[in-house]
């Protein structure tokens, strides 16, 4: 992970070493929400659930993971489960409407959602290859490129595109954050990237509309969103979308304070400035691979 903005805050720094260390020190345990939110970790060799377990490691905690950049690492995504994506055929635990972490495997009940801290966003059109060709991305274009331009110009229907070799054009936008455990918790979790695109842009223009209009115009890293999911119909059938709204109701009362509880500049506000700068910086990669689960096709409604 980067260290923008971490050596004139040393509260970032110790931030940016909890993000490095926490998600990916989990070994083969599978850690599932349980009902009410209470987390249950699920091992290979047993079905049998135990509550997960938090050690205090003292000065060895983060050991190991010395001199890491963002190179090591990647941004999970925050995939909505439909009926056809291919988890929810391979593990019992996955249900339509649950959200899923790309990288870890955790699952959430779509009614529970989490609670996640937006710190940038992005705009681009994802060029998919047909699954019928193997399926799977192929690369993400600025709406200036020169890829998308072309395909805009040749299109004979509206948002339907697609490249000079055959492969889909999908407008897409990211909404990069971090998630909280609960309302109360100053230490970031995973970074996640929540994608939107067809009927999830709604939404997604929908949250940030609100966000961007309220008096005094917070920075985007000061809103606190619960994120959940919507069973919603068209002409084509049923699909889950992306429900999300302020943590506490209103935007006013979800942000985040500017000053913590000792007047200094609260931890969470320098976290979420750092990332949002990394972000902005190109020096934040995704997770390619987790798209797969939520590939666009003609065939599905949403």
């Amino acid at each position: 992970m980067g260290t923008t903005g971490g050596e004139d805050h040393p509260q970032v720094s110790r931030c940016a070493l909890y993000m490095r260390s926490r998600p990916y020190a989990r070994g083969d345990v599978k850690v599932l929400p349980a009902n009410k939110g209470k987390q249950m970790a699920t091992s290979k060799k047993s079905n049998e659930q135990l509550p997960a377990v938090s050690y205090d490691y003292g000065n060895m905690a983060g050991g190991g993971f010395e001199g890491t950049t963002h190179e090591d690492f990647t941004m999970p995504f925050l995939n909505l489960l439909q009926p056809m994506s291919p988890v929810v055929g391979s593990d019992s635990n996955a249900r339509p409407g649950m959200l899923q972490n790309s990288v870890t495997g955790e699952l959430v009940p779509g009614d529970e959602g989490i609670i996640l801290v937006p710190v940038a966003r992005q705009h681009v059109f994802c060029e998919w290859r047909p699954r019928e060709s193997g399926g799977g991305i192929v690369a993400r274009h600025e709406p200036t490129s020169e890829v998308v331009l072309e395909a805009k110009a040749a299109s004979t229907s509206w948002g339907q595109y697609a490249t000079k070799g055959g492969n889909d054009l999908v407008e897409t936008f990211y909404l990069i954050g971090y998630r909280l455990r609960n309302e109360d918790d100053t230490d970031p979790s995973e970074v996640l990237v929540v994608p939107f695109w067809a009927s999830k842009i709604k939404v997604y223009k929908r949250v940030m509309q609100m966000l961007n209009t309220y008096k005094g115009r917070p920075p985007l890293f000061a809103n606190r969103l619960r994120v959940k999911t919507m069973q919603e119909k068209n002409s084509s059938g049923s699909f889950w979308n992306y429900d999300i709204r302020p943590l506490n109701g209103g935007v006013g009362e979800s942000l985040i304070a500017p000053k913590a509880g000792d007047g200094s500049m609260h931890p969470l506000l320098m976290f979420g400035q750092s990332l949002n700068k990394q972000v902005l910086a190109g020096e934040r990669r995704m997770a390619d691979e987790s798209l797969a689960d939520d590939e666009p096709d003609g065939k599905v409604p949403f």
